[in-house]
């Protein structure tokens, strides 16, 4: 009998520092955590004879909870309309940026969301370039990248002189797999996607590999796998310019199996 465990923390409070909600954001918050357990039900002896069996099962936790990173724009032809989106909007100083309002209206150099002040409108390139460790998230959106694996597996072995029977079962599920970005980086919906996903898998395979008549070596088996999930993406495009958002949904089950012999003789 045989136990190993394992885990991992990992935590950070985000590198970035989203403008408009005041939130950190390219942050990580992961745990991850393996068990296996072995069972030496019967064992050969050093000249491998006799009956050997044996148990080894193993289960895996992953748990993921992040925010993206900062997303900046870097270029937008003067036709684009994405420009007309933001083309005209009025000047805003969110967050951290009003204690700039005043010197930003002095100098468009400031503030990297003001560069052209004095028309007291906003503007695209007023997010090009800016400063990599800051973003300007949609109001109220969050950014979040979040996963649950849990998975199990039980593998036995059962060995004799002339051949090894290896039977291997697992089961896996998916759950809470979200990702939400926004693409375009500015303040403005122009650009947001989120996905998600929630699968339940089961495989099942039977592996033979041995001599049942000396000298002929033959190895054989097969595998099946089955899979359930629902698939969802979401998101909005130029919604400024009238554009109405998007939704999709999907039920999906996928089916394979195979096999496989191989022998020689010599």
């Amino acid at each position: 009998l045989a136990l190993r465990l394992a885990g991992q923390r990992v935590s950070t409070k985000g590198y970035g520092k989203d403008q408009i909600n005041g939130t950190r954001v390219g942050s990580d918050e992961s745990s991850l955590g393996r068990a296996k357990l072995l069972i030496q039900a019967l064992k050969q002896d050093d000249a491998h004879n006799g009956t050997g069996l044996r148990f080894l099962l193993t289960g895996e936790y992953l748990n993921i909870d992040q925010l993206g990173p900062p997303i900046h724009p870097e270029y937008a032809s003067p036709t684009s309309p994405v420009r007309l989106a933001i083309s005209g909007a009025p000047m805003s100083f969110p967050g951290e940026d009003k204690l700039n309002q005043a010197a930003c209206m002095a100098s468009p150099f400031v503030s990297p969301i003001c560069k052209n002040p004095n028309l007291g409108k906003d503007d695209y390139d007023n997010y090009v370039a800016s400063d990599p460790y800051k973003v300007h998230n949609n109001p109220g959106f969050v950014p979040n990248n979040t996963a649950l694996v849990k998975s199990l597996t039980l593998t036995t072995t059962l060995e004799q002189d002339w051949a090894t029977l290896k039977l291997i079962g697992s089961l896996r599920d998916n759950s809470n797999v979200k990702n939400k970005i926004d693409l375009d980086g500015t303040p403005y919906r122009i650009l947001d996607t989120g996905t998600g996903d929630d699968s339940h898998q089961m495989s099942a395979e039977i592996q033979f590999t041995g001599k049942p008549i000396n000298p002929l070596q033959l190895a054989a088996g097969a595998y099946l796998f089955t899979e359930e999930a629902t698939e969802r993406s979401s998101g909005v495009a130029l919604v400024l310019l009238g554009n109405p958002p998007y939704a999709y949904r999907a039920e999906v089950q996928n089916d394979s199996i195979g096999a496989y012999a191989q022998a020689s003789y010599s």
